[in-house]
């Protein structure tokens, strides 16, 4: 009975800790591209594109420049 109980617990971290996704974040302040972002505003991947937030609530591409 212990040996069940151990196993269905392990099991269950096991499972929880595939499905909760890793944080791939970065700082913003490396991808700008010349905007003005507050210190500890961050870009995340969002479907194979960086998306970044300002810090002020604004969310803008990586790749795509503010200056042309």
């Amino acid at each position: 009975m212990k040996h069940s109980a151990l196993l269905l617990a392990l099991a269950s971290i096991v499972v929880t800790s595939f499905a909760t996704p890793l944080p791939q974040s970065v700082p913003a302040k490396d991808n700008s591209g010349g905007r003005f972002v507050l210190d500890g505003a961050q870009c995340s991947p969002v479907q194979g594109r960086l998306v970044c937030d300002d810090g002020l609530g604004n969310t803008f591409f990586a790749d795509d420049p503010f200056e042309s």
